[in-house]
């Protein structure tokens, strides 16, 4: 296998206040990731990131969140992949997704931003939608503003569904890590499409956030 450096950065917002809103689903499954590795954060002051690196069969493992807040996550990611040298190809974007019902994965190659500030903000910086991005489903907002649902805190009856989601979220990231892109898109899409029959809820609309 060749030696190949990757990043994998989860979306969300710094700050206690978010931690466990819908649009902070990216910096649950990166934290799941450390934990499971034995890694710890470091405040990358220079990257405006917190980032945990490790090692894997294939070469440098760095977990990063960006502390620059979603809308301006690319300068983070931006900084912290030309530091590294890592090819967009290489870095894996964890996000939320509101055109996915709850809990739902699914994982693209390339592609647009879909609304979604934090993805938006990534290709202006690397000036390419082709990085691949993991989306996990938070559903359509119900009598509240997309704004507002994306900062909202997931409720009780939800947070087991959620807890599922992250696990297999970071059982994607796994596979990504070890198997080519198309064989992980198949098997991830194809199994998510068995065990999750809900249709994708059609096109995001503007993802407003902080």
């Amino acid at each position: 296998m060749a030696i190949e450096d990757r990043l994998i950065i989860g979306l969300g917002n710094p700050g206690r206040e978010y931690q466990n809103t819908r649009h902070n689903l990216g910096f649950m499954v990166i934290d799941l990731l450390a934990h499971q590795m034995n890694l710890s954060f470091k405040n990358e002051h220079f990257f405006k990131a917190h980032a945990a690196a490790g090692k894997t069969d294939s070469g440098k493992l760095i977990l990063v969140k960006p502390q620059t807040y979603m809308n301006l996550s690319g300068e983070a990611v931006k900084k912290i992949a030309d530091y590294y040298k890592i090819p967009p190809s290489k870095i894996l974007v964890v996000a939320d997704d509101a055109a996915l019902p709850l809990g739902k994965l699914r994982l693209r190659s390339d592609g647009s931003c879909g609304g979604h500030r934090g993805l938006q903000s990534i290709q202006e910086y690397l000036q390419t939608t082709y990085f691949p991005r993991l989306k996990i489903g938070i559903g359509l907002p119900v009598m509240m503003a997309m704004e507002e649902w994306v900062l909202a805190s997931f409720t009780k009856k939800e947070l087991d569904e959620v807890e599922e989601a992250v696990k297999e979220a970071a059982q994607a990231v796994d596979l990504w890590l070890k198997e080519p892109m198309n064989l992980v898109m198949t098997k991830v899409n194809r199994e998510q499409d068995k065990s999750k029959n809900s249709p994708e809820l059609g096109e995001e609309k503007d993802h407003v956030t902080e």
